[in-house]
């Protein structure tokens, strides 16, 4: 994501078209995973303590930065409950991710002349430029009745 910020604030369309320009949108969100246990969560009208944006998978404290970040966040879109903030944050990570995908798309297929949509998964995508650009010929497997 930030390698593709620094390619410029143009090839992240679908995130500035739908949160704007400020650069709050443009990096990852700052969510308290652990501290949302139920429903009645999404209820409350304020941000809970730095503590609750732990993050438990690293066992690290939420850096000071990322709270303050998160806090413009809520006053920046006006956000007045915990769903507000938790659709929010969702929103935005889905934008980036496709933001990100389509400038792989693009790169890819600049490339290689492939699309990454046409293939299952990421090696089948390797393997078909890797043949593409040795040029290999292989047999169809078919033609051999010992395979």
């Amino acid at each position: 994501m930030s390698l593709l910020l620094k390619s410029g604030r143009d090839k992240l369309t679908q995130t500035a078209k739908f949160l704007g320009e400020n650069d709050l949108v443009f990096a990852k969100g700052v969510y308290p995973y652990s501290y949302m246990t139920g429903p009645e969560k999404f209820a409350e009208t304020q941000l809970p303590p730095i503590e609750a944006f732990h993050n438990n998978l690293e066992d690290e404290p939420c850096p000071v930065k990322n709270f303050n970040r998160a806090h413009e966040i809520w006053a920046h879109y006006n956000l007045k409950t915990m769903r507000d903030y938790h659709d929010h944050n969702l929103l935005s990570d889905v934008l980036l991710l496709a933001d990100v995908f389509k400038n792989f798309r693009n790169s890819i297929y600049e490339q290689h002349r492939l699309d990454p949509l046409h293939f299952i998964t990421l090696p089948s995508l390797a393997w078909a430029s890797a043949l593409k650009y040795t040029n290999a010929k292989l047999d169809l497997i078919i033609t051999d009745p010992d395979m």
